[in-house]
């Protein structure tokens, strides 16, 4: 093949490669300003949100309208359900109750504990409420009566699922900060297993694909907040760390793994790590906020909500590479580079419904700033941006537009 035809050819191919753009985080309208800490999908078009103050909010349009529901006025940090119907919900201040018709009423229950941090099911009627105080309540009896279980370190997440060997036991962990503790037969006995981390990390969260592989996820204060994600399947004698491809810091808080072919992991600055290849690789997902992440569901590998700081919810329902907002004063998709693919440099351009500070940025493809032009105010109307790169190699780019707190990211692609 002649060189120039060869370059057409690769040109086309990398065109190709960048038409899933429409796989968005959308950027939903919560109706409030308050932090949110957990998120819950009953299936793939129902979720309930909490959060501080009392917060939770009910979907049942994939997030289109949210409806504010009331189970007290707590800071609420956890929810689950165990069905369509029943759930609980936990919080701090000695803050839990139960629903039985899907969260549209709340009856309180108390857990004997005391700071709830996570709540979790083994079936209908088995309850877990981890305390970061270092304890675990159980419950048999849908919640009338409690049980507890010590632990030796503050308790972050639970996890349970159903054993592989017996489809009548139900296995699960308890995640402290840097040990675990399982168990294989509905929550009879317990033993302790190791993660490979240092003193210093940080584990606050698990999920489970349907290949019965569970993920872990944090950080580690020693290494500079650096994310850890920790892998082990059914094959594997003990914890794998991941490997992720950048040196990004700051903490995860929260994983998701609705299955092999997507796996999501969230934290503070905006953080969303994916991995579609069960764990082997990692990859760093620009994200349309900068606010700390909290809590990520997922119903399926491609569809499921992000929620965070300052009443943030990120919505995908198509493994989300880019970025759309619910509305203004960006107008909705312009965002465009030309020429792209570019050689050294292409012009940026996007447009404004009113006038509003705004900031352009250009990042790699793991996420990092390499370009980071001044914060400025600019009138309504179409606006371009010269983007230089002479230094950089080849590549996928982004540039990320906030305005306000809404964000659209563009993919670009530099050949050489």
């Amino acid at each position: 093949m002649q060189p120039q035809r060869l370059r057409y050819f690769v040109i086309i191919a990398a065109l190709l490669l960048m038409q899933p753009l429409a796989a968005q985080w959308i950027v939903q309208t919560s109706g409030t300003t308050q932090g949110l800490n957990d998120v819950f999908m009953i299936d793939t078009t129902t979720a309930l949100v909490v959060g501080n103050n009392g917060v939770m909010l009910k979907t049942t349009n994939s997030g289109t309208t949210w409806v504010p529901k009331s189970a007290g006025l707590y800071n609420w940090t956890s929810i689950g359900f165990a069905n369509a119907f029943f759930g609980v919900v936990v919080g701090y201040g000695n803050a839990a109750a139960v629903t039985t018709n899907g969260g549209e009423t709340w009856s309180p229950v108390s857990p004997m504990l005391s700071e709830y941090s996570k709540v979790a099911f083994m079936g209908t009627e088995l309850i877990f409420v981890a305390s970061s105080f270092g304890s675990v309540a159980i419950s048999a009896d849908s919640g009338d009566q409690w049980s507890v279980l010590s632990t030796s370190q503050d308790v972050f997440d639970i996890l349970t699922f159903v054993g592989l060997s017996e489809a009548v036991n139900y296995s699960g962990y308890v995640i402290m900060r840097t040990t675990a503790l399982k168990t294989s037969d509905n929550g009879e006995t317990w033993r302790d297993e190791n993660f490979p981390v240092s003193q210093s990390a940080y584990l606050f969260a698990a999920s489970r694909d349907p290949a019965a592989t569970v993920y872990v996820a944090g950080f580690d204060v020693a290494s500079n907040l650096v994310p850890l994600i920790l892998r082990k399947s059914l094959l594997d004698t003990s914890w794998i760390r991941q490997e992720l491809p950048s040196p990004v810091s700051g903490y995860l808080t929260d994983i998701s793994a609705p299955g092999f072919d997507g796996i999501y992991a969230c934290g503070i600055t905006g953080i969303i790590w994916r991995s579609t290849d069960g764990g082997a690789t990692w990859e760093y997902v620009p994200s349309p906020v900068l606010r700390n992440l909290r809590a990520a569901h997922f119903a399926t590998p491609r569809r499921g909500f992000i929620v965070g700081d300052n009443g943030t919810i990120l919505f995908t329902e198509n493994g989300a590479t880019s970025v759309v907002t619910d509305a203004a004063p960006l107008e909705s998709g312009l965002i465009t580079n030309h020429p792209n693919p570019f050689n050294t440099a292409t012009t940026i351009e996007f447009s404004l419904q009113q006038s509003s500070p705004a900031q352009l940025q250009i990042l790699d493809c793991t996420g990092k700033q390499v370009v980071a032009y001044p914060q400025q105010v600019f009138p309504p109307g179409k606006h371009t941006v010269e983007f230089n790169a002479h230094s950089l190699a080849t590549g996928v780019y982004f540039a990320r537009l906030t305005v306000g707190s809404r964000t659209l990211t563009r993919k670009m692609l530099l050949l050489r």
